[in-house]
């Protein structure tokens, strides 16, 4: 459960598989993968019963044929039981004082293979989407012209307010062509970027971009922090 409650947070697509022990031996051995085209692990996939197995050539349940699948390994767990313990005679006394074997497990989990597992299944032609939970700034502002007072300050005053919702801003007040900025904004991948031009100067609205879905929004301020308050 605690595996997958990480895995859940991170925003990560995954399937627990019942996988053999090996030489690590105990008698249960759980992989969590991650689809992913690139993967270099084979699952075995049995499309009527949705449910994924490794290294066989039908489904333990109903009896078809499997299709393989792609996956990266991000976690495995092996309950070892008393295995070790036994062999090497390593014992605890309990509250009774009854002397007992250790119960043993064997935890792993890829640090550095969810957040390449996280941006295989989120990204399109244009860069990254990073889920929230990952995203190094959950927003990302664009203020087109900088030299522009009234945007440069609104923009600052608005990072604070969007701060204060708990959010993460970066703010890109470069002295920049807005194409540069745009393509910028979309490799370092955050979930929502925020344009600060022209609308705002003629209408007070500002132009939300949601990447995960490719919605635009036009908002004034209280739309704009409502909004932010209900997806955080």
């Amino acid at each position: 459960d605690a595996y997958s409650k990480i895995f859940k947070e991170c925003g990560l697509d995954f399937i627990v598989v019942e996988a053999d022990p090996g030489v690590m031996g105990g008698s249960i051995s759980h992989e969590f993968m991650a689809p992913a085209e690139i993967g270099e692990d084979i699952l075995s996939y049995c499309s009527k019963c949705n449910l994924y197995f490794r290294d066989i050539s039908r489904c333990k349940k109903c009896g078809e044929s499997l299709e393989n699948k792609r996956a990266i390994e991000v976690g495995h767990v092996f309950k070892l039981g008393d295995k070790y313990s036994k062999s090497l005679k390593v014992t605890f006394l309990d509250r009774s004082n009854q002397r007992k074997y250790f119960v043993m497990g064997c935890y792993g989990i890829g640090v550095s293979r969810i957040i390449s597992s996280v941006i295989e299944q989120n990204h399109d032609k244009k860069g990254i989407i990073w889920p929230s939970s990952l995203a190094p700034f959950e927003v990302n502002m664009i203020i087109v012209d900088p030299a522009n007072q009234d945007l440069f300050i609104q923009g600052l005053e608005l990072e604070k307010t969007l701060q204060g919702l708990g959010l993460t801003v970066l703010v890109d007040d470069r002295l920049e062509q807005v194409g540069v900025k745009f393509n910028d904004a979309y490799l370092i991948g955050s979930p929502y970027i925020l344009i600060l031009g022209k609308n705002y100067l003629q209408d007070k609205k500002y132009e939300l971009e949601v990447r995960a879905t490719e919605e635009r929004f036009s908002f004034n301020k209280e739309e704009l922090i409502n909004f932010f308050r209900d997806v955080n």
